[in-house]
């Protein structure tokens, strides 16, 4: 994981020995040697993120619908994490260990995204069908499939939990592989201290915007379906040159008019998808604060599209409704910023 933010952000790039001394660290008066190693806990692999001017950002994964955005979100930025999972014995049916390898990539393997909760959210992150790791015990690049297995354990209180889970290539005391499964339990993200907004509230603010959408469907007649939604982190030099190197802009003053527009570093990006074709995009700033005004400005590719966006707005009564809402910022902006 460090050879990679090494690069991103320019911290040393230790060894192996000095990681191990650097996590052993945090807890003198432990007992155990710092080699030989039986592994880190999680509070000494935070610890040694710290260490190198990083922030460790935890988050929980048991749901795989979370683990699936939260990898894509911040991969898509070129932000490995460690992951956390928990070892399962299909045929003992036992939890035999808990593991840690680092994320590196995935495959968008599913033709269409997985409808979300209640409100039906659709999100790109959904079609991920497997993850790429570095894992010590199988080697680099170990492919693990999201099958849709659950694994169903007893609690404390003799009651019966499925809890998601994925394959891995780990191989059983027979050395066969295919019945050692991972319960994934936390993921560990090294972030630039810069980096403040937290992902899920960037999700919580875009599926509200496309439940927006979504009460216009039921009104006007929109010719597009329900759109998927991209979201992930980036920085602005990489929004910059993709608009750069890009065609999707016919109005090349609009065009312009992004290329000079000031941005901070990093940005949280939200682009709604129909099929092959880019609706909206949705920039927030992901270097303020949750209380601050983080949403920076939308980027408009379908005018017809932007034009029915706005047809709610000209209502005073829905405006004062709306003001109270936690994506009222987005709203606002639709109904100041006149059409490109």
């Amino acid at each position: 994981m460090f050879q990679i933010t090494g690069l991103n952000f320019n911290h040393p790039i230790h060894s192996p020995i000095e990681i191990t001394k650097m996590a052993s660290a945090l807890s003198p008066l432990d007992p155990t040697r710092t080699l030989p190693n039986e592994g880190l806990t999680k509070a000494q692999m935070a610890h040694t993120i710290r260490t190198v001017g990083l922030e460790p950002y935890p988050v929980a994964v048991q749901d795989e619908y979370i683990l699936k955005n939260t990898l894509y979100e911040y991969l898509t930025a070129r932000i490995p994490m460690v992951l956390i999972f928990f070892l399962y014995n299909e045929k003992e049916r036992k939890i035999i260990g808990r593991h840690a390898v680092t994320l590196t990539g995935y495959s968008l393997g599913a033709q269409e995204a997985t409808p979300y909760g209640q409100t039906g959210f659709l999100s790109r992150a959904s079609r991920i069908d497997k993850i790429y790791v570095h894992d010590d015990q199988v080697g680099p690049f170990a492919r693990m499939v999201f099958d849709g297995k659950k694994i169903v354990l007893e609690d404390e209180k003799d009651k019966s939990v499925g809890m998601d889970s994925v394959s891995t290539s780990w191989q059983d005391k027979e050395g066969e592989r295919g019945n050692i499964r991972a319960l994934p339990e936390l993921v560990l993200i090294p972030l630039y201290h810069k980096i403040r907004l937290p992902f899920y509230l960037i999700n919580g603010i875009v599926s509200l915007f496309d439940n927006y959408i979504e009460e216009i469907r039921r009104i006007i007649p929109i010719p597009n379906n329900r759109p998927e939604w991209d979201i992930h982190l980036t920085t602005v030099n990489d929004l910059k040159r993709e608009i750069l190197a890009s065609d999707f802009f016919k109005n090349q003053e609009y065009r312009l008019e992004i290329l000079l527009k000031g941005m901070p570093r990093f940005i949280w990006r939200a682009i709604a998808w129909n099929s092959n074709m880019r609706l909206i995009e949705l920039l927030f700033d992901a270097t303020d604060i949750e209380q601050g005004p983080f949403f920076i400005c939308a980027i408009e590719h379908n005018k017809p599209f932007s034009v029915i966006l706005r047809q709610p707005l000209k209502d005073p009564n829905l405006i004062e409704a709306l003001r109270i809402k936690p994506h009222w910022k987005i709203l606002e902006w639709f109904e100041k910023n006149p059409l490109f």
